[in-house]
């Protein structure tokens, strides 16, 4: 392990290394268009917020971060989200979560962002508490299921496949529909 550590911003030739440290940190295998698809934020008009870090070529934690606007009393407002905060655990408590949390707050601000808000959970609101967030109480796991119409189901899907089909220029000639996932 060597001491620098270089953080960049999320991008296309960087997806593999994030879908990397899904596996290793959360146990996760996402598909890297399943990664592009969820950090691609340009129609927010900023791009590549996120940050990853690395030790050498190797990809070593990650800050997820996604702008999303809202509207407040009729103003229009960009508020970026943290989320799947990961970090290999042999990079655990060495400060890269605070440098990734410096370094995206700085990068987004620039960019305009108005607000940053988290969910956080017990892991990820120790890492927090020294940025002086407005915090209140870490995030527990609620699922709560919901029984929608198939109806709704299938509108929900349709607006979904749609959005891939306009993303990703596809066409129905060259696209496979395999349960949930998109294969090409």
């Amino acid at each position: 392990m060597s001491t620098a550590i270089r953080i960049v911003p999320i991008s296309e030739d960087r997806l593999q290394d994030l879908q990397k440290l899904y596996h290793l940190t959360f146990g996760k295998r996402y598909s890297v268009n399943y990664i592009r698809l969820k950090y691609d934020t340009a129609y927010t008009g900023m791009q590549h917020v996120a940050n990853i870090a690395y030790d050498g070529n190797k990809p070593v934690a990650f800050l997820g971060a996604v702008p999303m606007p809202f509207l407040l009393n009729n103003t229009k407002l960009i508020g970026v989200q943290y989320c799947d905060y990961m970090t290999l655990p042999e990079y655990r408590r060495r400060g890269i979560h605070s440098q990734l949390l410096e370094s995206t707050t700085d990068f987004v601000s620039k960019e305009g962002a108005d607000f940053i808000f988290a969910m956080h959970t017990i892991n990820s609101a120790n890492g927090d508490l020294r940025f002086n967030w407005n915090f209140q109480e870490p995030l527990n796991a609620y699922v709560i299921s919901l029984q929608a119409p198939r109806i709704f189901q299938l509108a929900n899907r349709m607006q979904h496949y749609a959005a891939v089909f306009k993303k990703t220029g596809a066409t129905q000639n060259n696209l496979r529909v395999t349960g949930q996932n998109l294969t090409y």
